[in-house]
C-alpha cells in the first residue's frame, strides 16, 4: 500500500516538476517575444 502510495506520489511530482519548468519556458519566451516586437517596432 505505502509502495503503491509512494509510486504516485513520485509521478505526481514528476508531472508537477514538468509542468512547472514548461510553464517557465513559456513565460521567458513571451518576455523574449515582447522584446523582440518593441525592438522592431521601434524606427
Amino acid at each position: 500500500m505505502l509502495k503503491l502510495l509512494y509510486k504516485f506520489a513520485s509521478k505526481l511530482l514528476r508531472i508537477t516538476k514538468f509542468c512547472h519548468f514548461r510553464h517557465q519556458l513559456c513565460y521567458f519566451a513571451m518576455k523574449f517575444w515582447q522584446i523582440l516586437s518593441k525592438m522592431v517596432s521601434k524606427p
